[in-house]
């Protein structure tokens, strides 16, 4: 027997911010944070979508169980709301070009299985932990996609070439958009290459309409190069909403084979669909009134990533994101490193932030907050970054030190 080496590539998680935490609160037991850490919040559901819920289950109590056992695939009528979303932001996208899943890291999993190893590999920089996870325990070649201060953190084709290129917008790292104009660009490299684009779409609710695509699809030519990703937990933020789906055009072929065909021929044997009581509820997140009270609840958190956005501009701090996204991503002020701002808001500020350099080299200097919370707290966290921080040098945005890249996605 043989184990996968690959494994032993992955570095292991060392002080975490739960840790960081933890330690804090038990010293300091009456200290009352501010949580901008989260990467999700629990949104409730609308009530219209909890009621189709327990309608489901007492279907599932039927005497012959028949909503026990559905399509691999996915139910017809949960993908026929999923093509009409698409028809409403101006994507053409069929029933049998989209496959349910169990989420966004199942989705991954199962896209990244067709691909040989040898296969090189673009990941934004900075990244979430896990999408270079799972690069490296296929063994690939991977390069990064620079987002810098000069490129506003969106990424663009610089001539690097790879065979799976992996984008987001918005981006879930830092809040980036990606325009219409810079995903033509990656569609025609990926086209040029015989390249393949894995989008995660799962925040395209927050994106404004008109302001940039809700979709890859609404580029032309994007469905011979593109699979496109949505998790209706990170879309959505509810926690326990274990779904989300892969689109797979029936047009993207490679190595004459169609990848649709592929996946379809593999997923059955590999994978549970999600159970008819999630299906049922995803599908209820499509219709007229879930959609009203969404749009509601996202309005909110842009409100709050608003007033996190004018604190940092009154304490002095560059930063990008919070404008079609629950995520802001800042400049740590005086020359700190990330875990060091983390250290001093938590002392001194009593608010919880995310390191950037848990993203990657790209994220050293730099920390993450989250509008998740509630307008009253963000109000409270604005006036603490203007109080520790109003004085501090205003420095432009900079690029990471050169010295620190070693320590890719390792903990300060």
């Amino acid at each position: 027997m043989r184990l996968n080496e690959k494994i032993k590539t992955v570095p292991e998680s060392g002080i975490t911010v739960k840790s960081r935490v933890a330690e804090y609160t038990r010293e300091h037991p009456a200290a009352t944070l501010i949580r901008l850490d989260q990467s999700l919040m629990n949104m409730p559901l609308p009530q219209i979508v909890l009621d189709g819920m327990m309608r489901a289950v007492e279907e599932t109590g039927s005497p012959f169980g028949v909503k026990l056992s559905g399509p691999w695939s996915g139910y017809d009528s949960l993908k026929g709301a999923i093509s009409d979303h698409y028809s409403r932001i101006g994507a053409d996208v069929r029933e049998g070009e989209i496959f349910v899943t169990t989420g966004l890291e199942s989705s991954h999993s199962a896209l990244s299985n067709l691909f040989s190893a040898e296969n090189s590999v673009l990941l934004p920089d900075p990244c979430e932990r896990r999408l270079l996870e799972l690069q490296q325990l296929k063994g690939r070649s991977v390069g990064f996609l620079r987002g810098t201060p000069e490129n506003g953190f969106v990424p663009l084709p610089d001539g690097t070439g790879a065979d799976l290129i992996y984008l987001a917008s918005p981006d879930p790292v830092t809040g980036a958009v990606l325009s219409e104009e810079t995903l033509k660009e990656w569609v025609k490299l990926a086209l040029e290459t015989d390249a393949v684009i894995l989008y995660d779409a799962s925040l395209s609710e927050y994106i404004d309409e008109g302001s940039a695509p809700r979709s890859i699809y609404a580029i032309p030519g994007a469905k011979n190069c593109a699979m496109e990703l949505f998790s209706f937990e990170k879309g959505y933020g509810v926690r326990e909403l274990k779904i989300g789906y892969v689109v797979i055009p029936s047009t993207l072929t490679r190595c004459e084979t169609r990848i649709r065909d592929l996946f379809a021929a593999r997923q059955p044997a590999t994978a549970t669909p999600p159970s008819f009581v999630m299906q049922t509820a995803a599908e209820l997140l499509f219709s007229p009134e879930a959609r009203e009270s969404t749009a509601k609840l996202i309005y909110r958190i842009k409100k709050v990533a608003r007033i996190l956005s004018d604190g940092l501009t009154r304490a002095g701090i560059p930063h990008v994101g919070g404008e079609s996204s629950p995520f802001l991503w800042a400049q740590c002020p005086r020359g700190m490193s990330g875990w060091q701002c983390f250290d001093q808001l938590l002392s001194e500020a009593g608010l919880v932030v995310t390191p950037g350099s848990l993203f990657g080299y790209g994220g050293e200097r730099f920390i993450r907050l989250t509008a998740f919370g509630l307008p009253e707290e963000a109000e409270i966290a604005a006036q603490r970054l203007v109080s520790l921080y109003a004085e501090a040098p205003k420095e432009p945005l900079a690029p990471p030190a050169a010295d620190v890249a070693a320590r890719l996605l390792k903990d300060i």
